[in-house]
């Protein structure tokens, strides 16, 4: 998977899905840091989520 930014409607999608507040880190670059004990499956689910992912978008409701 190449590494795309990730935008400031990431956490949201995270969270859509389930998934925010489990062990694991993000930077702004697109890279990930997970602990040992995150449950492969979830970091999985996670990767689908960053590569649905669109940076350009923002949380705007205007889309503006």
């Amino acid at each position: 998977m190449s590494r795309k930014k990730i935008g400031e409607t990431f956490s949201s999608e995270l969270a859509a899905a389930g998934l925010l507040g489990l062990p694991f880190s993000w930077g702004e670059d697109g890279s990930f840091t997970f602990c040992t004990d995150m449950p492969e499956g979830k970091k999985v689910e996670v990767l689908e989520v960053y590569s649905s992912h669109d940076p350009k978008k923002n949380n705007d409701p205007a889309g503006a």
